[in-house]
This record gives C-alpha cells, structure tokens and sequence, in this order.
C-alpha cells in the first residue's frame, strides 16, 4: 500500500486481486474523449475547435501547408463552405431523424447507447462550431491580417473536411442499429460493464475500509462503536446540510497528525468512513474519549480528499434494471427463448460477483 495515498493502495490491490475487472476500465485519455461526448460537454467542443484553429494558424503543420491560396479564393472559398457544410449538417439531422424513429427496439436504453456509441451529441456541437466559427471568419475577412485570413480558411477547410468524416461515422454506427439482434448483443455488453463497474466501486469501499482499519489498528486506534458513537452526538453528524464524497485519505499527514495530538485518552475512529461514501464531515473522523464525555476532534480536514459529485464512480446501472423489467416481461409472457437470455445475462452477473468477492 502506498505510503501516501489511501485510494493508490488500494487500487492496486484491485488490479492484483481482480484483473477481470480492470480490463473493461477506461485510460485517462478515454475518460477525455469521453468527457467531450456528453449531453452538456458543449462548451468544451467550443474550447477544442478554438484551440485547434489557434494551434493550427499561429503554429502551422508542413503537411497541412501543402495547398496554397491565390489572393482572392480565401474570401471565395470561406462562403462556399459554409453554405456546404450548413446544408450537409442540415440534412443529416433529417436523415437521422428518420433512422432514430425506424429503430428496431425503440427503449430509452436503446436510444441512450445509440447516443454514446455514436457520439451523437459530439458530432452535432462539433459541426455546429465550425460552422460558426467559418461564419465568423467570413464576417472578419475585412478586419483580419492579411496573413491570417488565408491561415484560417485554410484550418477551416480541413475542419469541414473533417465534419464529413465525423457524419459518416455517425451514419454508420446508426444503421448497425436498425438490427435487433446488434441492439441486444449491445445491450447486454454495456450490462456486463455496469455490473463490473458496480464491483469495482464496492471493491474500492470494502479494501478500503480493510487497509484503513490495519493502518488504524497499527497505531493502537479502535474501531468505533454504536455507543461509542453516541458519546459525541448524532446532532453533529446530521445537522450539516451537504455530505461530500470521501475520494482519497492521505494516510502520511493523518499519521503525523496522530503523532502531534495530546495522548493519554483511547483515540476511536468511524469504521463508516470509507472510500467512495458520502461523510459529513472530515473533522469527526477521529476523536479522543475520556469516560463518558467527547473532547474536540483531532483536526483532520486536511488529510482528506473530498469532492462534491461521483460522476465517474457512479453506480448507474440503468442497463442491468432494464434487463430486470425484461425478465419480469418474459416470464410473463412466457417467452421462453428470451427469458433463457436474459438469466444467462443474470447467471454471469452472478458468478462474476462470486469471483471477485474482497480477498
């Protein structure tokens, strides 16, 4: 374990103990280009678009430098395409518009995953800023540098280019799902990811909660218990109004606050504080007991990290609930060849959380 990080620590126990698990876990480098993809990542496609053109005019690539302009086709050609790309954006919508209303399972779920395989709302922010973006340097044709004027036609060609390549995909990925049968391999395979995600988040709070009462336990600290915890009072653990997610323990200055507070009283630690769990208040953490009256608690806010949201650790689990209504559906229904998929789906679940049970 690391000697720092409670969450490094026990992360790489994860990766030891359980690497079924780790193998469905996405880099940092998807988690960015997946961060681009959501419903309300508008504004960070506006910052990408201008950051390329930035990049792209005011440091030049020698492969992108290999078409040259004459003086008067940069203020041709920045009209032309963005009626261009205007137009294809503006048929493409009708296009899919028409798929989205043929699918051949019409669920939210279906359409929820049709919108994250496709990157949908990515490519329709995409297209939209460069859109806007060659609009505006057709506005500023007059007011731009002589230099930068063709410099930024030519970055915008190549992004028009580019928003042709991103429709394409979009087109493509839509049409795979006029298949049931595609739909539900789909389904269950985002299924299989949730319930593994599920596992992971649990592993995270159980290692945790196990590696943190040793490192307690080494330092003489004993776990709190119910009447233990009623000698400092409910009333300050739930009289604050927004609990944070506990994300991280720095184990070193928690260590070396232990070593600077007053000894003489039996120290107690809440065995609730975990990672990945919604604590009140870093402060309550620890605190020193003498007979039946609490003293003020070990200073601790600082040895923790916390964050307000748990949007990349969240337990969603919209696809495995749905697959639950299915097999309530179809055994209803009594359609046999369904509801033989669906516990297969179930028995997997199953037997991948018995195999990746804390070691």
């Amino acid at each position: 374990m690391s000697s720092h990080s409670l969450r490094k620590g026990v992360l790489h126990t994860i990766q030891s103990n359980h690497p079924a698990l780790i193998a469905d876990r996405y880099s940092w480098f998807t988690k960015i280009i997946l961060s681009l993809t959501q419903k309300n990542s508008w504004w960070k496609v506006i910052l990408m678009v201008i950051a390329i053109l930035t990049i792209g005019t005011w440091f030049p690539v020698k492969f992108f430098q290999v078409i040259s302009f004459k003086p008067v086709t940069p203020s041709l050609l920045i009209d032309q395409r963005a009626t261009n790309l205007a137009t294809i954006i503006s048929m493409t919508i009708a296009v899919i518009g028409f798929l989205l209303s043929n699918l051949s399972i019409k669920e939210p779920q279906t359409y929820k995953l049709l919108f994250e395989r496709s990157k949908l709302y990515f490519i329709i922010y995409y297209s939209l800023t460069v859109i806007g973006s060659l609009i505006l340097i057709s506005t500023l044709r007059d007011t731009l540098p002589g230099d930068l004027f063709p410099k930024l036609v030519l970055m915008g060609t190549y992004m028009a280019v580019s928003v042709l390549f991103c429709i394409g995909y979009l087109f493509k990925t839509i049409i795979s799902f006029a298949s049931a049968s595609i739909i539900q391999q789909e389904l269950v395979r985002v299924a299989k990811i949730e319930a593994k995600n599920k596992i992971y988040i649990q592993l995270i709070s159980a290692y945790g909660a196990k590696q943190l009462g040793d490192w307690m336990n080494d330092r003489q600290l004993i776990a709190s218990s119910p009447g233990i915890e009623q000698l400092v009072g409910q009333s300050s653990l739930n009289g604050l109004e927004r609990p944070d997610l506990l994300y991280d323990i720095n184990l070193e200055k928690l260590g070396q606050h232990l070593a600077t507070a007053k000894t003489g009283a039996q120290k107690y630690y809440r065995t609730a504080y975990t990672l990945n769990v919604l604590i009140p208040d870093p402060g309550l953490f620890i605190y020193p007991v003498t007979g039946t009256a609490s003293k003020k608690a070990v200073p601790l806010r600082n040895c923790f990290t916390l964050k307000a949201t748990n949007r990349l650790m969240e337990e969603k689990g919209d696809f495995v609930r749905y697959f639950a209504r299915k097999l309530e559906e179809y055994s209803e229904a009594g359609n046999a060849k369904k509801l033989s998929e669906v516990l297969d789906l179930f028995a997997e679940i199953y037997d991948l959380e018995m195999k990746n049970q804390p070691v």
